[in-house]
Parts: C-alpha cells; structure tokens; sequence
C-alpha cells in the first residue's frame, strides 16, 4: 500500500495548476503545448492519489498530524 504523503491544502493548490496547465496546453498551437499538458497530469495524478514520488524521495509529508 502506497503511503499518502499530501496534505489537503496542497492537493487543492495541485489541482488548481493541473487544470492551468491544461488549459494553457489546449490553447498552445504547436509543439510546445506537450510540457504543460504532462505539467497538468503529474499535477492532476499527485492530487487525486496524494502521493507525490518526490516528497518520498526527500521525506517530506505536508499531511497534518495529530
């Protein structure tokens, strides 16, 4: 089981640029629309499962803790 390493406030901040970046990628015209659009999965995809492989990597967990 993958251990859930994001908090709320930032899951919220990672959708709202996930959609940014995928509106910015539907309105690019050309080849350069391809990094916002994998900006908005990797955003998109960390916010929904709440697990972000670079906060693993450096043991950061932005989850409050009681």
């Amino acid at each position: 089981m993958m251990k859930v390493n994001v908090g709320l406030v930032d899951r919220i901040i990672r959708s709202f640029v996930g959609i940014a970046a995928a509106v910015v990628a539907v309105y690019l015209d050309s080849l350069w629309s391809v990094i916002p659009a994998i900006i908005a999965v990797v955003a998109m995809v960390t916010a929904i499962s709440g697990r972000c492989g670079l906060y693993t990597l450096f043991g950061i967990d932005t989850r409050k803790t009681r």
